[in-house]
Order: C-alpha cells, then sequence, then structure tokens
C-alpha cells in the first residue's frame, strides 16, 4: 500500500495496519533539523559578546577606542598638526575591527580637518591689513571651541553613542 498523503488517507492506513498486522499507528519518526548551530556554546563569553554585537549593543573596548579617537585630538595642544595625526593614526588602527570605532574616528578626523582648514583661514586673514585685528582672537575662539567639542565627543563616545560635533566638513565618508 502505497504511503498515506491525506489524514483520511492516514486513517486507512493505520486501521489496515491494526488490522492486517495487529499494531496500531506508528509513531512519528523525530523530524532532522533543518540547520546545524555551529556557533559559540551559549552562555560562554564569545556567545554573549555575538549577541551583544548582533543587537547593536557596543563593547567597552569599541566605547575606548572611539573615544581614544577623539581624546587624541588634543595632542595638538602640544605637538603641531597632532590634532589631526593623533586621531587618524588611532582610527586607522582600529577601523576595520568595529563599525562604532569606524564612524567616531571618522567623525574625528573630519572635524580636526575642518578646524584645520579655519585656522588656516584666519591666519590667511590675518595678512589683510583691516582684518588682522580680529585673526588672534578668532584663533584663540577657535582653540577653546575644538578643546570643548573634543571633550564632548570623547563622552559621547563613552556612553556609546553616535558622534555629533555639530558642524564640519564631510571629507571622510
Amino acid at each position: 500500500m502505497p504511503r498515506p498523503k491525506t489524514p483520511e488517507e492516514q486513517a486507512r492506513y493505520d486501521a489496515w495496519q491494526k488490522e492486517r498486522f495487529g499494531r496500531g499507528p506508528k509513531s512519528p519518526e523525530p523530524q532532522q533539523p533543518d540547520q546545524i548551530y555551529d556557533g559559540p556554546e551559549p552562555g560562554s563569553a564569545e556567545f554573549g559578546a555575538r549577541r551583544a554585537a548582533q543587537a547593536g549593543i557596543v563593547s567597552d573596548q569599541d566605547r575606548t577606542l572611539a573615544m581614544a579617537c577623539h581624546a587624541s585630538a588634543l595632542v595638538g595642544c602640544l605637538v603641531p598638526f597632532g590634532n589631526l595625526v593623533a586621531p587618524l593614526i588611532v582610527w586607522l588602527a582600529s577601523r576595520k575591527n568595529s563599525s562604532f570605532v569606524d564612524e567616531h574616528g571618522k567623525a574625528a578626523v573630519n572635524f580636526q580637518i575642518s578646524v584645520m582648514l579655519a585656522a588656516i583661514l584666519i591666519l590667511f586673514l590675518a595678512f589683510v591689513p583691516a582684518l588682522r585685528i580680529g585673526a588672534f582672537p578668532g584663533l584663540l575662539i577657535l582653540y577653546v571651541l575644538q578643546v570643548v567639542r573634543v571633550v564632548l565627543a570623547a563622552a559621547a563616545a563613552h556612553r556609546g553613542e553616535d558622534p555629533n560635533y555639530g558642524f564640519g566638513l564631510q571629507l571622510i565618508k
């Protein structure tokens, strides 16, 4: 007798088996899973990190690296062009490991490029006799604004928030 396809056929087949062989309906065969899980052991640290990454939760290491991208710009207070070179080095070294660090690194480098271009523009304006008097206060305001925005962005990165400098050119996308 062919395999039954409908519930009615299954009932007739079970009755025929019982009548012919004296046994009841067969128990259903256990179904094999379509997919075998080959990931980390549930409950392990690797499993927790993978689950957190899939949920969009940022790890402590990623938050620290993102904060370092922003805070390293303060090196520019001591070293010429350090405000651009230091965040660039931190970002290039760690951008492939985390999209969170990549996003913050781009924002930090873009902001520092914008600050550097603004400083160059202010210095060029210093050569115009009528605008010379405003060059030093302009650089001072730019410097204070840079330090404040860098500290705020580093704190936001440490909290796991998106980078937001408020202004700046988006040269690196």
